[in-house]
């Protein structure tokens, strides 16, 4: 009975190997959705870092929550969930 676990246990985790490296069309598109995601926040961070020395407080906050927005949605493309501290 062992014997037989032991070889299921194996021929699961080599399907599940190959399974992974056979997909790699899905996870070039994974990867892009992801890069493209990040790129947003990048974008979103460097537009609103130009503008930070001459904006309120106010403004700033509003800034600062549009960045948090953009990071979630790259960790939503990404598929992963925002760590919590």
């Amino acid at each position: 009975m062992r014997v037989l676990a032991g070889v299921l246990a194996l021929a699961s985790a080599s399907l599940t190997a190959a399974l992974g490296f056979v997909r790699t069309d899905q996870r070039v598109a994974n990867n892009k959705r992801s890069h493209q995601a990040w790129a947003a926040v990048e974008r979103a961070a460097r537009a609103e870092l130009v503008m930070l020395p001459v904006m309120s407080a106010e403004e700033t906050r509003a800034a600062l929550t549009r960045v948090h927005a953009a990071f979630n949605a790259a960790h939503e493309a990404y598929g992963t969930t925002v760590p919590q501290a």
